[in-house]
């Protein structure tokens, strides 16, 4: 639905080239059918195996992974803006997470 809408609206206020090279074409193909579909296949059966709380951890922290990571491939450097994004949904995850990870830390400090 975002696709066909950005399209639609693409189409109505933008100029287009008159013709698409193949290798770009092929480029676009590969991105949208391979790594996409690849990416969501392996996300949504990677979370057909856990449990639900830990589906949610993993989607809140697809943002934060997502921006760090293409912050350190693209060598750039982000903003304090998206570094206070990151830290709040880290924050939230850990307030979220904390009954798991003190029981997770008491039992790792008796057992040894």
């Amino acid at each position: 639905t975002t696709g066909v809408t950005c399209l639609i609206l693409s189409a109505l206020s933008e100029s287009w080239p008159a013709g698409i090279s193949l290798d770009i074409l092929s480029w676009f193909l590969a991105s949208t059918l391979i790594a996409s579909t690849l990416r969501f296949f392996l996300q949504i059966y990677a979370q057909g195996l856990t449990t639900p709380s830990h589906a949610s951890v993993i989607l809140m922290l697809e943002a934060v992974w997502a921006a760090l990571m293409s912050a350190a491939w693209f060598g750039e450097r982000m903003t304090l803006i998206q570094m206070t994004g990151c830290g709040l949904i880290f924050t939230a995850l850990l307030i979220n997470r904390w009954q798991w990870i003190s029981r997770l830390w008491r039992q790792r400090r008796f057992a040894s």
